[in-house]
């Protein structure tokens, strides 16, 4: 049997990502399991005599003959669609997924992946040691910047992921100021006198 394993992205939705093979299954019971839980054989029953009611008009004992030999078709039927609510396309379209990985590039494009998120993620950490409360819109306009050195990063460089380029350092400079300026307008609304008191002390005019 095929290991089953039970994985919740919601548990650090930040860093975890999930994926499928194009061949993979993401039910937790398997198909016959659900078939026994969902449609038991009174629901197989009512399914029959929905889709043929001329079941109704025949005698009984031809009736339960007719039903015994559409069981097994209804059973390999229900057994059927269960299995389809676990394949990788309805996975990606209930958004539990982000991608269906085909098996064969599976290496390739987890390599990749795991570059772009580190030079991301290193991205990230740069904005956030400059302004540690920095807004959403801020890291990401520094990400959207750097969008092409995080795609060379990932695709065409081997080796360490170093993303600290003159460029994101200027950028890293600019935040880091936007910071101090927010700082000193929050600080000013608070108490401007003891901010002019503070910038003579330092003799900055």
């Amino acid at each position: 049997a095929l290991p089953i394993f039970v994985i919740d992205p919601t548990i650090n939705p930040e860093m975890m990502e999930m994926y499928a093979a194009e061949t993979c299954r993401a039910g937790v019971l398997e198909p016959e399991g659900i078939v026994d839980i969902k449609f038991r054989k009174p629901d197989l029953m009512k399914a029959m005599h929905r889709n043929d009611p001329s079941l109704d008009l025949l005698p009984k004992e031809a009736r339960e003959k007719r039903e015994q030999e559409l069981m097994p078709l209804y059973k390999n039927v229900s057994v059927a669609f269960a299995a389809m609510h676990d394949t990788p396309g309805v996975m990606l379209q209930k958004g539990a997924i982000r991608e269906v990985v085909p098996w064969k590039q599976s290496r390739q494009f987890f390599i990749t992946r795991l570059r772009k998120r580190l030079a991301i993620d290193a991205m990230k950490r740069a904005v956030i040691a400059a302004w540690p409360s920095a807004p959403t819109d801020a890291v990401q306009r520094v990400l959207d910047a750097h969008a092409d050195t995080v795609e060379m990063l990932s695709t065409h460089v081997q080796g360490p992921v170093n993303v600290m380029t003159p460029e994101l350092e200027a950028d890293v400079a600019a935040v880091r100021a936007e910071h101090i300026k927010a700082t000193v307008v929050a600080m000013c609304n608070e108490d401007a006198g003891a901010v002019r008191a503070a910038i003579a002390a330092a003799d900055l005019l």
